[in-house]
């Protein structure tokens, strides 16, 4: 079995830090499996760093508004509720 967490956390409007970590339980000890699954993972990555920053560079460049589905309806929620609490602190 392997788990796998995620972390992002905002640096400034236009940056954030992504942590991540693996944990297996097998082959513990094996360097080998354990390079080839960081090798995979930082592969994984760097496919979806492009896509991130397409879309970052597409919401700065925004010329419609967005467009709200029902799948959507949680993080949508969230995004208004944290926009609340940014413009209560300023």
């Amino acid at each position: 079995m392997m788990d796998s967490y995620n972390f992002i956390t905002p640096i400034d409007a236009d940056h954030s830090r992504y942590f991540w970590f693996q944990m297996r339980n097998f082959s513990p000890g094996d360097e080998r499996v354990s390079k080839i699954m960081d090798d995979a993972v930082r592969e994984a990555f760097a496919e979806d760093r492009v896509i991130l920053n397409a879309v970052h560079r597409g919401f700065a460049n925004q010329a419609t508004p967005n467009i709200d589905l029902a799948i959507d309806r949680a993080p949508l929620q969230f995004r208004r509720a944290l926009s609340g609490l940014i413009a209560s602190e300023g």
